[in-house]
């Protein structure tokens, strides 16, 4: 492969993570509703360490082990989520006063 092949791979794989990740924060908001219907609060940080665990043991088994950016990448997801959760509470709060 030449240079601008192995771009063009890259874009298209850089795509499929954007859809994955879209994918992924529009569950957030069937965890939002799970959460609000037990009376759960936004964040668990049990759940963040098991998602932080889970993305590392995943990288590393495909080779990539590397702690800090796979807990980097976690946490850009997570906060991205959780303030989803915290924008959709808010507005339940402003609709219902």
């Amino acid at each position: 492969m030449d240079l601008n092949e192995v771009r063009e791979a890259i874009n298209r794989l850089d795509r499929k993570v954007a859809e994955i990740i879209a994918k992924r924060l529009d569950l957030t908001i069937h965890v939002f509703n799970g959460k609000k219907s037990a009376g759960l609060p936004t964040i668990n940080l049990e759940r963040e360490k098991q998602v932080k665990d889970s993305m590392y043991n995943d990288l590393k088994s495909l080779g990539y082990d590397d702690r800090k950016f796979s807990d980097s990448l976690s946490e850009l997801i997570i906060k991205k989520a959780t303030k989803i959760q915290e924008e959709m509470k808010k507005e339940i709060k402003t609709n219902n006063p």
